[in-house]
């Protein structure tokens, strides 16, 4: 519930979650165009509030919330902007928003830190407008290196072994993690329709705003990519719930 003190950086390393927060705009933007300034937008997992902040600065309005009131007392304090961005303590198992809500959910990295993620993928359904969308960033569970703690093969091994290999290399006293790989990923989101952006990213970068990848776009534009998605360290999908 305070993963900001295991995790410090989630609110402290501001350049790194605004370059996120770059990059989900230049995402965004892509996908909605001039539509994108109309919609009501919920960020899930909001954390110290970099993200929902710049994001907000594009749309009608966003509301971010997290369950870890340290991280978003910081939001509030450095980023309320009235009738614009707003945050609330919440957890995204039971999310106080009547059905039907928003035109579209931020939900980046969220997944594998939460006790029941097809419960939060239910919430989010319900609070989403007919034709509205889930922007979704989620870890693979085989990605060589684990993002959160910089370890490799950490999210492969046994639950009984991943909190004692976090000690020992000196990185927390207590690992939280829940993957999924490709496949369970896709049975998590199977209620919506998905568009697959990983690979148009990693191709084509600076199209969507991740300009920091271009390096690596030449190699990402002759290799097969889609024969190694199951392997790919991270997914970027729009998850859009069927119209009524």
């Amino acid at each position: 519930m305070e993963y900001s003190k295991l995790q410090p950086r989630i609110v402290s390393d501001d350049a790194h979650r605004k370059t996120i927060a770059r990059q989900f705009v230049g995402l965004l933007k892509a996908r909605y165009g001039d539509r994108l300034k109309d919609l009501r937008v919920l960020d899930v997992g909001a954390a110290g509030g970099q993200i929902t902040a710049l994001v907000g600065n594009h749309v009608q309005e966003i509301v971010g919330i997290d369950p870890d009131k340290s991280a978003i007392d910081h939001a509030i304090y450095t980023y309320s902007a009235p009738g614009r961005v707003g945050f609330l303590v919440a957890d995204a198992l039971d999310l106080p928003f009547k059905d039907e809500s928003f035109d579209l959910i931020l939900n980046n990295q969220v997944y594998e830190f939460v006790k029941d993620d097809q419960k939060m993928m239910d919430e989010m359904k319900r609070v989403l407008k007919p034709g509205g969308e889930i922007l979704l960033g989620a870890r693979n569970k085989w990605a060589l290196v684990e993002a959160q703690y910089g370890l490799p093969f950490l999210s492969w091994l046994p639950e009984a072994l991943q909190t004692p290999y976090v000690q020992a290399m000196n990185r927390g006293e207590v690992y939280h993690g829940r993957y999924r790989g490709y496949s369970a990923l896709r049975e998590l989101v199977k209620e919506f329709e998905v568009d697959d952006y990983t690979i148009r990213i990693l191709r084509q970068p600076k199209q969507y705003g991740f300009d920091r990848y271009e390096k690596y776009a030449a190699l990402a534009r002759i290799l097969p990519l889609e024969w190694f998605q199951a392997f790919l360290p991270n997914y970027i999908w729009f998850l859009k719930k069927p119209a009524q």
